[in-house]
């Protein structure tokens, strides 16, 4: 009897190794399929475009734009998770717009924090639709059609920068979502300097409305000078009338002109891709535990190899446990 027990405790503390060292195989395998799936994300399908003021005055408030630019993969990109880095020193971040294609409508979805406590912040967006992934209309192809307006504070004087960059030290990396196979790929970072004074920093015009006000005068000085030359040979002893309904004319005509000029800004800035401001944080909370990629809580790397650590642990425990149940046996 006692040599059947003995047998018994054998095959039983056999099973308990035999499967312990089976799920330590199994979690290493994960582990190793986790870490293989992270770094094959390699491949930039595009650029990303930073735009700001060289030169801003400390205590105000300026704009930097950021878009996905240069897309190469044919089914574009119906997602993005952008990593943005700042000089947290001279930066504070104090709101975030979303630019979003025509063709989204108002199904773009921001889902970064309204809370800007994380670092780096990320920007995440895309079509709240069900056939996105299906649906061509949905795809981004074009550049500056999906990005976002990020308003900072300038705190501090001196240098700071502002980036979207691949961190693979950091595990902060850049994800574009490409239609149809949804798989997962990269794109070049960008970084810009700005330089925070305490001088007043004038703004900058418009180059294409400076472009089309130079028209506009040139325009209507011809007019003028036509119109005077016309008045000038029909009466010409009439040259200080001709004078003045030359100035009216002209005076007449450049009104018309930024008449005109105010209307074409109206209809571009109609035309511009609707902007969507990140409002609602119970939408964005619903859909954290979904899109966070691991990045703000654990990494599932990191918890697969705890695990592992564990099982092997146990494994060991077992083994020793057997080996000395033996020996006290056979003494």
């Amino acid at each position: 009897m006692p040599s059947f027990r003995q047998s018994r405790a054998e095959k039983t503390m056999k099973r308990c190794i035999a499967s312990a060292l089976l799920c330590l195989a199994v979690l290493l395998s994960a582990f190793s399929l986790a870490v293989s799936a992270e770094n094959n994300v390699d491949t930039p399908i595009a650029d990303i475009g930073i735009y700001a003021d060289e030169t801003v005055q400390v205590g105000s408030n300026f704009t930097v734009e950021i878009y996905v630019e240069n897309i190469t993969a044919a089914n574009g990109v119906i997602g993005n998770d952008l990593p943005l880095s700042y000089d947290r020193d001279r930066l504070t971040i104090r709101s975030v717009d979303c630019v979003f294609p025509a063709a989204w409508g108002d199904n773009g979805l921001f889902l970064g924090k309204t809370a800007f406590d994380e670092y780096p912040y990320y920007l995440r967006s895309l079509p709240d639709v069900d056939d996105a992934v299906e649906n061509s209309a949905y795809w981004v192809k074009e550049s500056k059609q999906l990005g976002y307006k990020v308003t900072f504070s300038a705190d501090k004087t001196g240098e700071a920068f502002v980036a979207v960059e691949n961190d693979p030290a950091g595990r902060d990396l850049i994800f574009l979502v490409t239609g149809v196979e949804t798989d997962n790929y990269t794109a070049n970072g960008a970084r810009i300097n700005i330089n925070i004074t305490n001088e007043p920093v004038e703004s900058k015009p418009d180059e294409s409305s400076v472009a089309e006000g130079s028209v506009a005068e040139s325009s209507a000085e011809e007019s003028s000078a036509a119109e005077s030359s016309e008045t000038s040979s029909e009466e010409p002893s009439g040259s200080e009338d001709s004078a003045e309904s030359s100035e009216e004319s002209a005076e007449s005509s450049t009104s018309a002109d930024d008449s005109t000029l105010d209307e074409a800004s109206s209809a571009d800035e109609s035309a511009e891709f609707s902007v969507g401001t990140a409002s609602s944080e119970s939408s964005v909370e619903s859909r954290d535990a979904e899109n966070d990629g691991g990045k703000n809580g654990p990494k599932p790397a990191v918890i697969i190899a705890v695990v592992a650590v564990a099982v092997v642990a146990i494994a060991l425990a077992l083994v020793f446990a057997f080996v000395a149940k033996k020996k006290k046996q056979q003494s």
